[in-house]
């Protein structure tokens, strides 16, 4: 049974990624001595976990494209190994480092030009910068430093009721997400809002 040829695994990674964002790590695949073309599998792991989505099916030598995005936040230490073939032995890469930060959102009060009553609801919509993925999480509706009212932002849209004790005329208000493990904490812009009798 002839000894399986030699393939060198190469990583082009950044430091840093975002999380949902689109930075990817590049692993190019070459053979020392090409005996025919590649087949098995290129998969990247953290420890002894292969992490999920960072795997491809090898059909060419060349570079694989890895999306970095698919972590959670948080430091990562990864290594691209190559499964073996029917003509290619394993080979991994040395580790490699990436930190995957939360995505950063833009908070967003929809306030209706002819008021609100008490009890009424405001939206809030919470998106990512480059609109990669919806958050969830905590929304809390101010009238300068106070809290007023609080409500739950799903896959970036969340309602917020206005107080019923808040007494009718001008409030100058303003919506604060409050993050999560995967998106960074955001709020809008004080808005006027009228309260109507």
């Amino acid at each position: 049974m002839p000894v399986p040829a030699v393939v060198d695994l190469v990583v082009d990674a950044p430091a840093a990624a975002v999380h949902r964002g689109c930075a990817r790590a590049t692993v190019t695949v070459r053979p020392e001595q090409s005996i025919g073309p590649v087949d098995g599998a290129l998969r990247v792991y953290e420890g002894c976990r292969v992490v999920p989505g960072l795997a491809a099916q090898l059909h060419d030598f060349g570079d694989v494209s890895l999306e970095l995005g698919v972590l959670p936040p948080g430091w990562h230490t990864l290594t691209a190994a190559y499964t073996g073939g029917s003509r290619y032995g394993c080979a991994s890469t040395r580790p490699f480092t990436v930190l995957v930060l939360p995505a950063g959102t833009i908070t967003e009060l929809r306030v209706p030009a002819n008021g609100v009553a008490p009890g009424d609801s405001l939206v809030v919509t919470v998106r990512t910068t480059d609109a990669s993925s919806r958050a969830c999480g905590t929304v809390g509706l101010y009238e300068q430093s106070r809290l007023i009212a609080t409500g739950e932002v799903v896959d970036g849209i969340g309602t917020v009721g206005v107080p019923t004790w808040l007494r009718s005329g001008l409030h100058r208000v303003f919506a604060a997400y409050s993050g999560s493990d995967t998106h960074c904490p955001s709020e809008t812009q004080v808005v006027a809002v009228a309260v109507r009798d």
